[in-house]
């Protein structure tokens, strides 16, 4: 099971630097090696994070990254980069890149690529908005942004499953406090591993987190369920109780 903290655009220096050494005692403390926890830092604190993590229990990754390896993209920073500094695993395709940056699902495809080709783990998000989700379209929502992102880098198929994480994250639900209902997860979840080994050929379903005000209170019913493989946890990830004790659900679960 993944638990993984988007710290987004947070914490000055030296609250990340607190934060991720807090990070560090939770994953030894949790001495249970089926439980993994990312950090996603804001880029600048890259160093600060690396030299907390040790890739078993421990490992970070970027937000987000050009789809060029080098070259004239000031202020852009590439999955190469990104690995060459200790990162291990990408972040691609946050509603928010796709709301505040209008990155397309074909970009997000070819993000994808550069994170391949660098030797990431990515992690892909996708999900709904109220309105689509109201009008019974989420699960179409979902599967085309899967699908549109894949076609992308169809020629790494089906290699670049076993290095392929996808994240649901209901629009609606990130940092507004409300969850979708466990029926409603389990339901997209199971639409998603359907449609990656049904329609698109995955050798098996891929692990599935899911994101949008996960917190300790609700963590553990929404990890009973089948098909949730963890979380991608934004505010709550900021607190070193809250996430502590998300956590401590997905140790909970995984122990039965």
């Amino acid at each position: 099971m993944i638990i993984a903290a988007n710290w987004k655009m947070n914490l000055l220096g030296h609250d990340a630097r607190d934060l991720a050494s807090e990070f560090q005692k939770i994953a030894k403390n949790q001495s249970v090696s089926d439980v993994k926890i990312l950090i996603f830092p804001p880029a600048l604190y890259a160093d600060i994070v690396n030299d907390v993590c040790d890739d078993e229990r421990l490992s970070w990754g970027g937000q987000n990254t050009h789809i060029a390896r080098f070259g004239a993209h000031t202020g852009d920073i590439s999955a190469e980069m990104y690995r060459s500094v200790g990162a291990r695993y990408q972040l691609v395709g946050h509603s928010e890149r796709r709301a505040d940056h209008k990155e397309s699902d074909s970009y997000i495809g070819a993000q994808l690529r550069a994170a391949h080709e660098a030797g990431l783990h990515m992690v892909l998000c996708v999900g709904e908005q109220l309105d689509q989700r109201e009008a019974g379209d989420a699960e179409k929502v979902v599967t085309e942004q899967i699908a549109r992102a894949l076609d992308e880098v169809k020629e790494y198929l089906p290699d670049l499953w076993d290095n392929l994480i996808i994240a649901y994250e209901p629009v609606w639900a990130i940092g507004t406090g409300r969850v979708a209902e466990p029926q409603d997860v389990f339901q997209m979840h199971k639409a998603i591993a359907d449609y990656c080994t049904h329609s698109l050929g995955a050798p098996q379903r891929p692990q599935i987190l899911y994101g949008g005000s996960v917190k300790a209170s609700n963590a553990q019913t929404l990890f009973a369920l089948d098909y949730v493989d963890g979380a991608l946890v934004g505010g709550a990830s900021l607190q070193q109780d809250a996430f502590s004790g998300i956590v401590a659900a997905a140790i909970a679960v995984q122990k039965g």
